[in-house]
């Protein structure tokens, strides 16, 4: 999957809003590319479909599709995500703490969190780009923040010494690689298909 399309297209507008939002590495994740295209474009619906093929369409409130998707997400999605994440680090803190204790380890760095839980900021001016960056810029702010999450997970998995899991997290947390996404999440943000 390359990422999310967040797509705006509100019954009384004159043109559809794509941002592309996409993971770069590690925790960090950017808007690529944003394409406005008016309702009169005879290649409206194929530009949108180009847009949109291999990445997870996020629509934004009071949009209606402008071609079928398979898979669409509401914003809600992402609220959901943010839960998933709290939980998430709680996982992670306890698994910390559950190791200093069984160790006796008294110098060992506890994960750092960021302490803010991104919300969604409208944007007043109420045009199809500004709706869509809204929605971008939530979708980016809290796939970093799952993204970062899961980093702090990571460095605590493998043994610095003998280079091999299991270390400070438990069997369960301890794949060495970086979740792009929950599993549940996961299952939610699929891209949609090229046909």
């Amino acid at each position: 999957m390359l990422g999310f399309a967040i797509v705006d297209r509100q019954p009384t507008a004159d043109a559809t809003a794509v941002w592309l939002t996409c993971h770069i590495e590690g925790s960090r994740v950017n808007h690529t590319n944003a394409v406005v295209i008016a309702h009169d474009d005879e290649r409206h619906d194929a530009k949108v479909r180009a847009l949109t093929i291999d990445r997870a369409v996020v629509l934004t409130d009071g949009t209606t599709a402008p071609i079928p998707f398979v898979h669409a997400l509401g914003v809600h999605a992402f609220d959901d995500l943010v839960d998933e994440t709290s939980a998430h680090r709680q996982l992670i803190a306890d698994a910390v703490a559950d190791y200093a204790k069984r160790t006796n380890n008294q110098n060992l760095v506890t994960p750092d969190f960021p302490k803010a839980v991104p919300t969604l900021t409208v944007d007043e001016r109420d045009e199809p780009a500004y709706r869509a960056l809204s929605v971008a810029n939530y979708v980016a702010r809290v796939w970093e923040a799952w993204l970062a999450t899961d980093e702090q997970r990571v460095r605590r998995t493998i043994n610095p010494r003998t280079k091999k899991p299991p270390w400070i997290m438990p069997k369960e947390l301890g794949d060495p690689v970086l979740a792009v996404f929950p599993p549940k999440f996961a299952e939610l943000a699929r891209p949609e298909p090229m046909s």
